[in-house]
């Protein structure tokens, strides 16, 4: 899932815009159990994840939820290799607006693995921003 945010939106790189956009995928894929891998973020954002985790806990809407921090240095795993066919797309594609970079996120990959996923489409509100 690639989240994509119009320039003309200030949302910030704080937790809250992190968790807001976890919340609306796992919102959409309904699983009991869950695996994260994080970077070393700074510590507070560290913090409210692991609060917001708690919670998806706590409400029932998870029964078990493991979260790896990877080692400092190797960031770099097999989920990178899809926004690079995106990035190998990018450089030759027409792109003017929000909706055009939905579309070519989509065709950056024949097998569909991106999907692109914009806060306002269409006149409509595609995730709700906790913030």
């Amino acid at each position: 899932m690639n989240y994509l945010i119009d320039e003309s939106d200030e949302i910030g790189k704080s937790a809250n815009c992190g968790i807001s956009i976890l919340h609306h995928y796992l919102q959409n894929i309904h699983t009991d159990a869950i695996v994260l891998f994080a970077d070393n973020c700074v510590q507070n954002k560290n913090h409210a994840l692991i609060c917001y985790l708690k919670w998806r806990i706590r409400t029932g809407l998870n029964k078990c939820i493991e979260l790896h921090f990877m080692i400092s240095g190797h960031t770099k795993f097999n989920l990178n290799r899809n926004f690079g066919m995106f990035k190998h797309y990018y450089v030759t594609a027409d792109i003017d607006s929000l909706k055009d970079m939905v579309q070519a996120v989509h065709a950056s990959s024949p097998g569909g693995y991106n999907v692109g996923i914009a806060k306002y489409l269409n006149g409509q509100w595609n995730v709700i921003w906790y913030v």
